[in-house]
């Protein structure tokens, strides 16, 4: 197992903030003063659920947390508050980001700044964070709670669905007709299951307005997630059947809930800006155009030209 500073890590670590640095090194001196550091990361080789957990242990008997320490380096007093309104935005995701993942069962064993990086992106595409006002940046930047507050308000706000039963039909149209997810990409099976977890839900569950609101939130995330360095017109058929499986679920979430559609226009704008086109072109995207009964009309033609060569090859 690697260090967590060296050699391999240095030019990672130069593009860091002194304080995400400082805690690295904080982190490594701590685990080199314990005489079970390699045979601990020794086991999570080999053993990653079980290694986890002896590690996790470790760290808790030792009043250690990692996620905790870096949550209160990214919330400042009123003096150190960055100037520019990115930093702030930043600095409060990836507070955010590290409260996710100290929370999640998966993660919470493995401190992974990158990991923390990359959901802080997610979640600050996920919430509109950029359209939150000044104040209210200022405030969760400096309070942890508040930033927990703002986010929950902001995704009920965004992901409440209008029509449950509705929604969760049109989520399983949609999933039926899927480009499948097996020896696809990481971030398209994380796209892929965040569908099944909105298709699979009981919409006469009494509490499926709170279940919907989250699976939304967690799907949005994943699907910007997936979509991200794809919005160039992707011309291998498999490859462009999936990211236009994705339009066809942002259509779905856009027409189903009360706040998407900001997001959803968003994406579809940075696409088409990307992509160079206007409207009338033929790589131009139109969320319009997108939806259920499309990915159903797509799945039909991908059938038939499969059972065509089928036939194909059968005659040979």
């Amino acid at each position: 197992m690697k260090e967590f500073i060296g050699e391999e890590k240095e030019e990672e670590l130069i593009e860091m903030t002194e304080e995400e640095l400082a805690f690295l090194k904080e982190r490594e001196e701590f685990f080199k003063n314990e005489e079970k550091k390699a045979h601990l990361y020794d086991e999570i080789e080999k053993d990653k659920s079980i290694a986890n957990d002896k590690l996790y242990q470790h760290a808790k008997k030792a009043n250690y947390d990692s996620y905790g320490v870096y949550i209160k380096l990214h919330h400042k007093t009123a003096k150190d508050i960055p100037s520019k309104r990115k930093d702030k935005c930043q600095m409060v995701c990836k507070a955010l980001a590290a409260d996710i993942l100290r929370k999640s069962p998966q993660d919470k064993y493995r401190f992974d700044i990158e990991k923390i990086h990359y959901v802080a992106e997610r979640i600050g595409k996920a919430i509109n964070i950029e359209d939150m006002d000044g104040n209210t940046i200022d405030e969760c930047v400096v309070d942890h709670t508040k930033a927990l507050q703002v986010m929950n308000d902001r995704v009920m706000q965004i992901y409440e669905v209008k029509n449950p039963t509705e929604y969760i039909k049109n989520m399983r149209k949609v999933l039926k007709n899927m480009m499948p997810q097996k020896g696809r990409t990481t971030e398209y099976q994380n796209f892929y299951n965040s569908v099944q977890n909105v298709a699979y839900l009981d919409p006469n569950d009494e509490h499926i307005a709170g279940k919907l609101i989250e699976a939304n939130f967690n799907l949005m995330r994943h699907l910007e997630g997936y979509t991200k360095g794809k919005k160039s017109v992707r011309f291998h058929d498999d490859g462009k059947e999936r990211f236009d499986n994705s339009l066809d679920v942002l259509s779905v979430m856009a027409n189903g809930t009360k706040g998407v559609n900001d997001l959803a226009n968003s994406l579809v704008e940075r696409i088409n800006t990307v992509r160079k086109t206007k409207p009338g072109d033929k790589y131009h995207v139109d969320l319009a155009s997108y939806g259920p009964k499309r990915a159903e009309e797509a799945k039909q033609r991908r059938d038939e030209q499969l059972n065509k060569g089928k036939i194909q090859t059968i005659k040979k």
